[in-house]
């Protein structure tokens, strides 16, 4: 069953040019249980602001709101990026009720479940369901698979030079492929060390939260989604 929902998905998005469209379908799609979802899809800038690019389930009024905001004002998509993808659940003891990303609770649904999926480093996306999705290796693959077809499709859109998207102009932050300083090198060593934001900021005597954006750009130099393809190489 989850297979053949990942793939009508991709095969969906192989002829849809209209992201809106696919933002719709994807939510309408995508849950692994066949429940109703919601979708939200940002890109990421070169500053670590996301700017919204399609939605489906979310009203005008919250779309507003959120159009633009910090990578870091989502404490959830932010724990994802160390995860690759991260499933929070209302079972879970970190579960969110409102989150800058992605509103889980409004008037009209219970939505039980988040999944928040980084595509650095120029992508994020958030999808919520009504259905309660357990966090196990199955529903982890399932969904890493996901937001590797929505990655590709988002890339591939870009280099239509897709209007809704457009091209990337000169950035004035991180860019991928650029070197990292010697204070991110320090980071890094550390990170590929497994250790955590907490323990590094101890090491090198900064804070939590500089640490923590350090990681992002290194990240992003880097062109990969987070803690884990750094750890496993």
């Amino acid at each position: 069953m989850k297979l053949t929902r990942l793939s009508q998905v991709a095969n969906y998005l192989t002829t849809e040019r209209n992201l809106e469209s696919a933002a719709q379908f994807i939510a309408m799609n995508a849950c692994p249980s066949g429940g109703i979802g919601r979708f939200f899809l940002a890109k990421l800038n070169s500053d670590m602001s996301l700017k919204h690019l399609a939605s489906f389930g979310f009203s005008p009024e919250f779309v507003e709101m959120h159009d633009q905001h910090h990578l870091l004002s989502s404490d959830g998509l932010v724990a994802a990026i160390d995860k690759s993808i991260l499933i929070v659940n209302d079972q879970h003891p970190d579960f969110i009720s409102s989150d800058t990303f992605e509103n889980l609770r409004d008037s009209s649904a219970n939505w039980r479940t988040i999944v928040f999926m980084p595509m650095l480093p120029n992508f994020a996306a958030g999808f919520s369901t009504t259905i309660f999705v357990t966090d196990n290796e199955d529903n982890q693959k399932y969904f890493t698979a996901l937001k590797s077809v929505i990655s590709l499709y988002v890339h591939l859109l870009m280099a239509e030079d897709h209007p809704a998207i457009g091209r990337f102009t000169k950035p004035k932050g991180p860019v991928l492929g650029e070197p990292l300083t010697e204070r991110q090198q320090l980071i890094l060593g550390l990170i590929k060390e497994g250790k955590t934001n907490n323990f590094i900021a101890d090491r090198l005597g900064y804070s939590e939260s500089l640490i923590r954006q350090e990681t992002m750009v290194i990240y992003q130099k880097l062109g990969v989604d987070g803690r884990r393809e750094i750890t496993k190489n």
